[in-house]
């Protein structure tokens, strides 16, 4: 079956394609199971009624975006914390909330929020930021923000443990404070 995955693979077809098709095609080549229970276990998992809520969640948050709510859920949330800083992030996190307590589904509030918050409101939350460093980046910045990057990868990838990469970045940043 593995096989056939990565044949289907460097065929070029889609990664969900290949896992069904190499599945089928398993169980059709190996012949233990009728090929009979394959479609009642497709339709049987087509008889969900979970399955009819989500089109219906999506229409619920669709109707609140329509109606306005979602613009007003999210300036509360932003007159409630938006001053902070993050702000936009937190602001987006307290709408859903709101969403989700309304709802009660997060494909809701993703279908009704997560369109709201990426144009104007990043552009409203941008003239509000300051900058990081008030008298420009330091020369040490550059060199601290890649060794950061470089130790992140380097633990994430199981080379290193955190306590090394927590000295790695301590000595960039010396030796770049020093240059």
């Amino acid at each position: 079956m593995l096989a056939l995955f990565f044949v289907f693979m460097a065929l070029g077809m889609p990664i969900a394609y290949c896992m069904g098709l190499a599945a089928i095609l398993t169980v059709l080549v190996d012949g233990q199971l009728p090929v009979l229970l394959l479609a009642q276990q497709f339709y049987d998992s087509l008889d969900n009624f979970s399955l009819l809520a989500v089109p219906l969640f999506i229409l619920a948050g669709e109707l609140m975006s329509v109606a306005g709510i979602t613009e007003r859920l999210v300036a509360l949330s932003r007159a409630l914390i938006g001053h902070l800083r993050g702000g936009l992030a937190q602001a987006n996190i307290l709408t859903n909330m709101f969403m989700g307590a309304i709802s009660g589904s997060a494909l809701a509030d993703l279908a009704a929020s997560g369109k709201l918050l990426s144009g104007d409101a990043l552009v409203a939350q941008a003239k509000t930021v300051e900058p990081l460093f008030a008298q420009g980046t330091p020369t040490w910045y550059p060199q601290f923000s890649s060794a950061v990057n470089t130790a992140i990868n380097a633990v994430a990838k199981g080379q290193i443990t955190v306590d090394v990469a927590m000295k790695n970045i301590a000595d960039a940043t010396q030796k770049a404070m020093t240059q």
